[in-house]
């Protein structure tokens, strides 16, 4: 299933257990993608052991500080 909205876009490829992960654009602030921390969890509990996630952050631009300290925080929940 695809997540996201016009600042970032998650999806899951069951038959490779991968997560597609996309932002694109300046993020000027944490409520413009409100549903990113809901998302991100929702995509990452269809995944299975041992899945890989490919980001292409390549079209991001600015980061608001604010949303790279709740990334930061949704990420570290899955690290290790």
């Amino acid at each position: 299933m695809k997540r996201g909205n016009q600042y970032y876009s998650l999806e899951y490829n069951k038959d490779k257990n991968r997560i597609y992960f996309t932002m694109t654009g300046d993020i000027p602030s944490v409520e413009v993608v409100a549903n990113f921390e809901k998302d991100w969890h929702l995509t990452v509990e269809e995944a299975r052991k041992g899945f890989t996630i490919l980001g292409d952050l390549s079209l991001c631009g600015v980061l608001n500080p604010e949303f790279e300290a709740f990334y930061r925080r949704c990420r570290a929940v899955y690290s290790g």
